[in-house]
């Protein structure tokens, strides 16, 4: 029962977040992407897959030979690379971002007050201080994060964040629709963690966030 009540949300839960910003303490969160695979990409990711067969092709490969390969998950993928700037991102969710080390690096912004003008000395600053970050990382990657952070067990808040990268990467590179997804979607509805969420994650409900404003309106 439960598994036909998380696909009859799906697709209505994309929409939600599709043009809504993320309104936090009266900060907005900003994603804005920088770099993502093009056309050109997708030629050398299956120049990477024919090499270890004796093949060659200079052929760009269809969405669907790209869905196959994205979910297999075999390596060539981590030729395809994204970048994101995340602009007012609250400090203490940063943190949790950069948890993840295997196949992305992180730019954040210093709060040394030998390098920033900070209006609040670094060793007071609150936990929910801005913080700007420039999130690179591949494909491989961009996958297993969203399978994390996507779950109903991530904050809320997280649960916001990567619904936000979901939809400025599904513009793009609609072939990642079925990949950026929570754990137990990605494991056809099996739960791995100790206490399951029950479907409750964000990425299965309608959210209401009031006023719906542009992702990267100022």
């Amino acid at each position: 029962m439960i598994e036909r009540q998380l696909d009859a949300q799906f697709h209505e839960s994309l929409k939600s977040f599709e043009k809504a910003g993320c309104i936090y303490q009266g900060g907005k969160m900003k994603v804005e992407v920088l770099k993502y695979p093009v056309e050109n990409d997708w030629t050398e990711v299956l120049r990477r897959c024919l090499v270890t067969v004796g093949k060659k092709s200079d052929k760009v490969p269809d969405i669907e030979w790209r869905k196959k390969l994205l979910r297999c998950r075999h390596s060539p993928i981590r030729y395809l690379q994204f970048s994101f700037c995340l602009k007012d991102i609250p400090y203490w969710l940063h943190v949790e971002l950069v948890r993840h080390h295997v196949g992305v690096q992180f730019y954040v912004r210093s709060q040394r007050d030998d390098r920033a003008v900070n209006e609040v000395p670094r060793s007071q600053k609150p936990q929910g201080a801005f913080v700007d970050l420039i999130m690179d990382l591949n494909a491989d990657s961009l996958m297993t994060i969203s399978n994390k952070r996507l779950c109903g067990c991530a904050t809320k808040e997280m649960q916001e964040l990567m619904l936000m990268i979901r939809n400025e990467v599904l513009k793009t590179n609609p072939e990642f629709e079925e990949f950026l997804v929570p754990m137990c979607r990605h494991m056809n509805y099996g739960c791995p963690e100790f206490t399951s969420c029950k479907g409750q994650a964000l990425f299965f409900s309608e959210v209401k966030l009031g006023k719906k404003e542009s992702n990267n309106e100022d």
